[in-house]
């Protein structure tokens, strides 16, 4: 048996208009930028590739597919291929409450509250608040365990934190 393969190069392909399906009620401006892939541009899976991960790392997302719109068999090739982003919203809001205890260098008890919000304001902005009261047992230590302590030192951390996707340009965030 004999067999013959022919390879027949078609015309070089460019993206087509991007679009994103799914991302209510997150801006698609915002998402097109992360994206960074414009109509006319070479058309290239890695692009693609690349653009999805983007996508993830914003965190916004359950998940990302990208779907280039190709011509169908039957029909002529088409150079230009339109792509869309099928994605879908994961949680935006997410609250936590905990508690803990820490024995080691020091003898300590500790709540924990953390609150975030992955569109703060519209926009991608990333804004997360965290507190930590907790009471320190002075000089209190694993070794020291057994002695009571001296003081009882009432702690309290708080961190916040805001991201903006975009920062500088499509792909940094500040």
């Amino acid at each position: 048996a004999a067999v013959l393969y022919t390879l027949e190069l078609g015309p070089e392909s460019k993206f087509g208009p991007i679009t994103i399906e799914g991302n209510a009620p997150l801006p698609a401006a915002r998402l097109l930028a992360a994206v960074n892939v414009q109509p006319g541009q070479r058309y290239s899976t890695g692009a693609l590739e690349s653009a999805e991960l983007a996508l993830s790392e914003l965190g916004v997302f359950g998940s990302i597919q990208s779907v280039p719109q190709l011509s169908p068999a039957t029909e002529a090739r088409n150079p230009i291929v339109p792509v869309v982003f099928r994605v879908s919203v994961a949680p935006l809001h997410a609250a936590q409450l905990g508690g803990g205890l820490e024995v080691g260098g020091r003898v300590e008890v500790h709540l924990q509250a953390r609150w975030e919000d992955k569109n703060f304001l519209g926009g991608l902005r990333h804004f997360s608040v965290e507190m930590r009261p907790g009471l320190v047992f002075y000089p209190m230590t694993l070794q020291t365990l057994l002695t009571p302590p001296e003081r009882v030192l009432p702690e309290l951390r708080l961190r916040s934190e805001l991201q903006q996707p975009g920062f500088v340009e499509a792909r940094t965030t500040g």
